[in-house]
C-alpha cells in the first residue's frame, strides 16, 4: 500500500511539473501591501501580488492550477506557527477530483486551504515570508459552507496532498 501511494505521489508530482510549464502565475499587480483578493464586483481575484511571495518555503509547492475555485464545508481550522491558517475543507461532490490519496491518508480526505500570514509568526525561519504584509482574508468558521479561490497545488514536502495555497478569496456560500 505504501509503495502504491509513493508511486502515485511521484506520478502526481511529475504531472504537476508539466502543468507548471503550461500554467502561468497570475499577473502581478500592486505591492506586497495589497491583499490577495478583492471582493469588489467584477474583480479578478486571481490578479494578485506574486502568488508565492508570502508562502513559507514556496519551493515545495507544485502548481497544478494557478487559479481554481472550489466549494465545501469547513471542518477544522488550525493556527500554525508560520502565521498561516490551515483549513480542512470537505469539498462538495463536484470537486471530488481535488482530493488525492495523500489527502485521504494524511488529511482525512479533506482539501487543505492555507490563508497565508493570517496570524503573527512565531516560527523563526518563517518570519521573512510575512514581513511587512497584512493579510485581509477573513478566516471562516467551522461548519461554514464557503467558496474559495486560490492557487491549486500539490505540497511535495507533506506527502503530496493537494491544497489551495495561497487562498486568494473566501466567500460564505
Amino acid at each position: 500500500m505504501k509503495k502504491t501511494v509513493l508511486i502515485l505521489s511521484i506520478i502526481i508530482i511529475i504531472a504537476s511539473v508539466g502543468c507548471v510549464s503550461r500554467t502561468s502565475n497570475p499577473p502581478v499587480s500592486g505591492s506586497s501591501q495589497t491583499p490577495f483578493a478583492s471582493a469588489g464586483a467584477g474583480s479578478n481575484v486571481c490578479t494578485n501580488p506574486a502568488p508565492l511571495e508570502h508562502v513559507y518555503h514556496p519551493y515545495r509547492l507544485a502548481v497544478i492550477d494557478s487559479c481554481k475555485t472550489v466549494s465545501g464545508t469547513v471542518t477544522k481550522i488550525i493556527k500554525e506557527k508560520d502565521g498561516d491558517t490551515h483549513i480542512r475543507l470537505n469539498v462538495d461532490p463536484q470537486y471530488a477530483d481535488t482530493i488525492n490519496q495523500a489527502n485521504i491518508d494524511g488529511q482525512d480526505g479533506y482539501l487543505v486551504l492555507e490563508i497565508v500570514c493570517a496570524y503573527p509568526v512565531t516560527q523563526k525561519d518563517a518570519v521573512s515570508a510575512c514581513a511587512d504584509y497584512e493579510n485581509e482574508i477573513a478566516v471562516p468558521a467551522v461548519n461554514e459552507h464557503i467558496t474559495v479561490t486560490g492557487q491549486f497545488v500539490s505540497d511535495t514536502d507533506h506527502g503530496g496532498w493537494n491544497e489551495i495555497h495561497p487562498v486568494y478569496q473566501i466567500i460564505e456560500s
